[in-house]
């Protein structure tokens, strides 16, 4: 267990399992371990003035895919997942390998033209969002955007910026940045959901 006492501003620790946590209370002082609540943070999908961030890199497709799947194999709950990242870096890689980690068979491809993508699994619905070509958010009222982050869903959302305002909160943001021959991955964990599912990551 660490302990972490904040003064004016937040502070970065690094001696917390593998993350690099950011913790943005200020004058409190925050025990930080696998569970949370002792600090009283409610028990839902929100955690309060508290980001954690895992960072790896990718090598090559097969990393990705495999980063992929990994993160569906530690999905234990509806989970939502915003997929950052310029053109071509990877995303639609990564969902393939989520994706066809819980089974699916055929070929998974972009939706920019659909907006989304189902896939009817064994033990759940994925829906895959890609919204690039969204022209206003509020086209995501008229296709019912809620009715698809069901309790049984798990939903990757490629641009995400362009349905603010529309869409709930992530349990995680990862972005996707090219670093030459290999791709920087961050793994931004935004709620008590993110982190139970990071830490069920099975990742080397």
């Amino acid at each position: 267990m660490t302990v972490i006492s904040m003064g004016n501003a937040g502070m970065r620790c690094t001696n917390w399992r593998n993350y690099q946590c950011l913790i943005s209370v200020t004058g409190k002082e925050c025990r930080i371990n696998s569970d949370l609540r002792e600090n009283g943070l409610p028990d839902n999908k929100s955690v309060v003035h508290m980001t954690d961030i895992f960072n790896t890199e990718l090598f090559d497709e097969l990393s990705t895919l495999s980063f992929g799947a990994a993160i569906a194999l530690a999905c234990t709950v509806q989970t939502t997942i915003y997929l950052h990242g310029d053109l071509g870096i990877g995303k639609t890689t990564f969902a393939r390998g989520f994706i066809q980690s819980l089974g699916y068979k055929g070929r998974v491809k972009s939706p920019t033209y659909t907006l989304v993508e189902p896939y009817q699994l064994s033990a759940w619905q994925v829906y895959h969002f890609d919204l690039y070509r969204l022209t206003d958010p509020e086209e995501l009222e008229f296709m019912g955007i809620r009715d698809y982050f069901t309790q049984n869903a798990l939903c990757l959302v490629e641009w995400s910026n362009r349905g603010v305002g529309f869409l709930p909160e992530p349990d995680l943001d990862i972005i996707l940045k090219d670093n030459g021959k290999r791709r920087r991955l961050k793994v931004k964990i935004n709620t008590l959901s993110g982190r139970t599912l990071v830490d069920k990551l099975v990742w080397n």
